[in-house]
């Protein structure tokens, strides 16, 4: 499973929650949870066999996307926020300019629609998805 997430959307939330269900239901040891933004960012032990993977990413790579595309019974958890509040958000809680907190978040936009496009879904207005 993996969660995917604009900055400032409350991922790490959504990814901690995740995590503490998953461990709940396959038990201790059996989970790994970790932060990539490509496969070269895995950890050696991903690859033990048993193991269930949850993987927390912002704007990723096409290579990790195919790759999560490719997991057999894979899932993942879409994190959003209204990219304008994110966008304040961040710029004041890292003190970091405006334009630089709306390229991550145009980056992280991006690899959303890059990841739903095959569901050929469009948000309208009021937040609803329509097809």
């Amino acid at each position: 499973m993996s969660n995917i997430g604009l900055h400032g959307s409350a991922s790490t939330w959504v990814s901690n929650v995740a995590r503490e269900l998953m461990t709940g239901a396959a038990g201790e040891g059996r989970l790994l949870a970790f932060y990539a933004e490509a496969t070269s960012d895995f950890p050696q032990e991903y690859a033990r066999t048993g193991r269930l993977l949850l993987i927390k990413s912002h704007h990723g790579t096409p290579e990790l996307d195919s790759w999560l595309a490719a997991v057999e019974g894979g899932r993942i958890i879409l994190s959003v926020r209204d990219p304008q509040d994110a966008a304040i958000s961040m710029a004041q809680r890292f003190q970091a300019p405006l334009a630089s907190t709306v390229r991550w978040l145009i980056n992280d936009c991006v690899r959303l629609v890059r990841l739903t496009e095959p569901a050929c879904c469009y948000a309208t207005r009021t937040g609803s998805l329509t097809r």
